[in-house]
């Protein structure tokens, strides 16, 4: 950080990314600029003012962002997040702790990616390792070009049988094959009603046109 770059670290819940953030946040404040220190003191102001009434999680998002890091998942209000990401991108935010869930929409440029989870609550599965494909995309969030000049992607190991299970499964390993989901039932239905609504199709004829031009229709 002292030499320009700034770390995304990707953790899996919302209620630890405040925590890391908070943890961060008590190491680098106090390096901080003048300038650094008013610009986020205005978005940590903003972040408040985003809801009505401010809530736990908008006081401690506010108080990490005055000592230049900041926390982002989906539990926030999407004026934060904006604020949030607007402050990183400038170069204001030192350091971003998000949820691993965020990891493929998140455009955000950094040295350095640290992905400290890399197992993720899947419903009816429990804990599972993310897909290879995901971790790929959050490691290339490391070293974009007309950002950085290099990039640097870090995985977590407990011990040295984690260690051997990371190499071997996202270092070596292959990407999962990208399947369309638009072949189920309540999925298509959906798209259909959407694509309708939207006026993108009024006829028969329209609709199939749309319909082949998506993914799934290439995948057929």
């Amino acid at each position: 950080m002292n030499g320009g770059g700034k770390p995304l670290v990707y953790i899996s819940t919302r209620k630890c990314t405040a925590v890391m953030a908070h943890r961060i946040a008590n190491e680098i404040g106090e390096s901080l600029t003048p300038e650094e220190k008013e610009y986020l003191h205005n978005a940590s102001e903003e972040v408040l003012k985003a809801t009505s009434e401010p809530t736990r999680i908008c006081k401690k998002l506010a108080e990490c962002l005055n000592q230049g890091v900041a926390f982002h998942h989906a539990g926030l209000h999407y004026k934060q997040r904006k604020i949030v990401e607007d402050a990183f991108r400038k170069n204001k935010i030192k350091a971003l702790v998000s949820t691993t869930t965020l990891a493929m929409g998140l455009n955000l440029p950094s040295r350095r990616v640290i992905i400290k989870d890399w197992y993720r609550y899947a419903s009816g599965y429990g804990m599972k390792p993310i897909p290879i494909l995901e971790i790929k995309q959050m490691s290339g969030r490391a070293g974009r070009p007309k950002y950085d000049n290099y990039g640097e992607a870090i995985i977590i190991a407990s011990d040295k049988k984690d260690e051997k299970y990371l190499f071997e499964n996202y270092l070596r390993g292959i990407p999962e094959w990208i399947e369309s989901q638009l072949g189920t039932e309540s999925s298509l239905r959906t798209h259909i009603l959407s694509s309708i609504a939207g006026f993108f199709a009024r006829t028969e004829g329209e609709l199939q046109e749309y319909i082949g031009q998506t993914f799934f229709a290439f995948q057929r």
